[in-house]
């Protein structure tokens, strides 16, 4: 999904990884800029999962497009969650996820 603000666009990816051993998948949500890394400094985003007394968030710097998602997993700087944490989230097999983006400047 594309947001378009503040001038810039942003690119929100959620990508999901299966482990059929454990049989539990894992999430990763995080947004990028499509810009360049010293762009990104002067933004923040929140991703947010609500259900009835239940939240899950996740606050950070956006990365830069041209370095894709893979650093954000590997260091695991973006939102985590598996399959079981899922379940509280999802209303008729759908997530609704709230975006905000911040100007820093």
């Amino acid at each position: 999904m594309v947001q378009s603000c503040y001038e810039n666009h942003f690119l929100f990816m959620l990508k999901r990884e299966e482990n059929r051993r454990k049989r539990i998948d894992s999430y990763y949500a995080t947004v990028l800029l499509v810009g360049s890394e010293e762009e990104t400094e002067k933004f923040a985003y929140k991703i947010e999962l609500n259900a009835p007394f239940r939240k899950l968030s996740w606050e950070a710097t956006p990365l830069s497009v041209y370095d894709g998602m893979s650093p954000a997993i590997l260091i695991r700087d973006c939102l985590y969650f598996d399959s079981k944490s899922l379940q509280h989230f999802t209303e008729d097999d759908n997530l609704k996820v709230h975006i905000s983006i911040y100007n820093l400047t």
